[in-house]
């Protein structure tokens, strides 16, 4: 108010304004409706894949950054090598009908002879008896001798593909992961996000109505990356990928009244932009992880060091926890980056009409 006790003059641009900034709240509502809440990882594993770097295997074709005690922004996150996949022995003819159920192709069974065996049933001869039941007789294995020493002779062959097969199995769903990954985000690089997430928090807090605790469990970081395939030797590579937005904070899994505010918020990325240049820095995400625990407007926040691997959901607690635990997460590309964008131009619109400031040119 003026000292006469009258309203200062309205700016001209004041309608505008006011339109505009209506306009972006709109805009903030209509994304935030389809915005689905995704509070967990699990939930990318139903359309995407989650693949926690603390549990590759461990084989000689796989490597990762987390082994590397020093590691610069060029690294790799991880190299995963072809692995050839090679036919299990085939029992000798004499040996497979004294081995039951056991499938040569499945390395988790375990090849064992029978003592005895039902006899096989002559083709002239119907299956069942002429009181209608079955046979019944009985074959013994020591009335074939021939049995046991093309068994023998057979069995160590099998076992010694089977433990590898067993050993590299995993490694070879890692590398159909990663393929699989590689198809989706360069055939349709603007439906799949892939992101290097660390800083995993956890929570449980209450449903509505009778409905069953929700478990919290999502990545404060991410990282865009990218799955590349070396022509030569046919191994596929998990590289950090430099777009114009490479690092994003997330908190959209955390009720708004629990953010830092935005000042905070920016404080938090230029920390990581500047003392952070790998995300598998597990010290730096460490430190980082530690002033987020602090930032979060909830007393008792806290973050764990050293810990990689995500938590057990029955162990998770109603106390907001923060840990590395860092994954590959294939996912739907989030509006969330969308929704947060229009949120400061509305905010900032607010500002301006309060203040009675201009509306910036071209942007009505």
């Amino acid at each position: 108010m003026t000292e006469g006790g009258e309203l200062p003059p309205r700016s001209p641009s004041a309608p505008l304004v006011e339109a505009a900034t209506n306009l972006f709240q709109f805009f903030c509502e209509s994304i935030q409706l389809r915005i689905k809440d995704i509070t967990s990882t699990d939930q990318y594993e139903r359309d995407g894949n989650v693949i926690w770097l603390a549990e590759l295997p461990p084989h000689p074709a796989v490597q990762s950054a987390l082994e590397v005690d020093e590691v610069a922004f060029e690294d790799k996150v991880m190299i995963v090598e072809k692995v050839a996949k090679a036919d299990p022995p085939i029992p000798p003819q004499n040996v497979r009908p004294w081995l039951g159920e056991f499938d040569h192709r499945n390395a988790g069974s375990n090849p064992v002879l029978l003592d005895e065996r039902p006899e096989p049933v002559a083709e002239d001869r119907d299956e069942e008896d002429e009181e209608g039941g079955p046979d019944g007789r009985m074959i013994k294995r020591s009335d074939f001798p021939d049995v046991e020493p093309a068994y023998t002779q057979w069995r160590p062959q099998w076992m010694a593909w089977a433990a590898e097969e067993r050993r590299n199995r995993p490694v070879r769903d890692l590398y159909e992961d990663l393929y699989r990954i590689e198809n989706k985000t360069s055939h349709l690089p603007e439906e799949w996000d892939l992101v290097v997430a660390t800083g995993l928090l956890s929570v449980r807090r209450p449903a509505p109505g009778d409905n069953p605790d929700i478990v919290v469990k999502r990545h404060v970081f991410t990282s865009q990356a990218v799955v590349e395939m070396d022509e030569q030797t046919g191994s596929l590579s998990v590289s950090l990928n430099r777009s114009l937005d490479p690092f994003r904070l997330e908190l959209d899994m955390l009720p708004t009244p629990q953010w830092p505010n935005l000042s905070r918020q920016q404080e938090l990325q230029d920390h990581h932009h500047q003392k952070l240049e790998h995300p598998l820095d597990v010290a730096e995400v460490d430190a980082l992880l530690e002033l987020v625990a602090h930032a979060i407007r909830t007393p008792d926040a806290t973050s764990l060091a050293q810990q990689l691997s995500p938590p057990d959901p029955e162990r998770v607690s109603d106390v907001i926890t923060l840990r590395s635990a860092p994954a590959l997460v294939l996912r739907a590309r989030p509006r969330a980056p969308k929704l947060e964008f229009f949120n400061r131009i509305a905010a900032q619109l607010e500002q301006l009409e309060r203040d009675g400031g201009e509306l910036p040119v071209g942007l009505l």
